[in-house]
């Protein structure tokens, strides 16, 4: 179970947004992929992480990591919270509106929002799906 008082600041941040505060509470709602295997019933956890990072393209990306340390109850040290903010912190940049850096880099080089979708977007989601491929095929070696 997470720490409550992080849990407490977590909460309190996604009131800064409506929309970001509304995801967290329909994640945290409906638990979405909540059990811990595909087996179970659930999504499994990779699928998860992975359309968590293409989400947190739109949508802030820490309330999406609340949401996803309330699905899952793991061990802290648990290969899923690697793969969680390595999807969560890479996949926002696939849009360029997905990072305060690409905000700020859209504003001070003039960088057009079509123009980034058309031309940067496809080769960003190449390398976060790529990322996530080396990803597994390490966790898949290491055992």
């Amino acid at each position: 179970m997470p720490n409550p008082n992080t849990l407490l600041i977590l909460e309190s941040y996604t009131n800064d947004s409506a929309v970001d505060c509304n995801l967290y509470s329909l994640l945290r709602r409906y638990r979405i992929g909540a059990s811990s295997t595909s087996q179970q019933g659930g999504p499994s956890r990779t699928i998860v992480a992975t359309v968590i990072g293409l989400v947190s393209e739109i949508v802030d990306s820490v309330p999406l990591v609340a949401a996803g340390i309330e699905m899952y109850e793991l061990a802290a040290n648990d290969p899923f919270w690697m793969m969680l903010a390595y999807c969560a912190g890479t996949g926002g940049s696939c849009l360029i509106i997905g990072s305060a850096a690409g905000v700020a880099a859209m504003g001070l080089e003039h960088i057009d929002f079509m123009w980034y979708v058309r031309k940067i977007t496809p080769l960003a989601l190449l390398g976060y799906f790529a990322g996530m491929l080396v990803y597994l095929l390490q966790a898949t070696l290491a055992g």
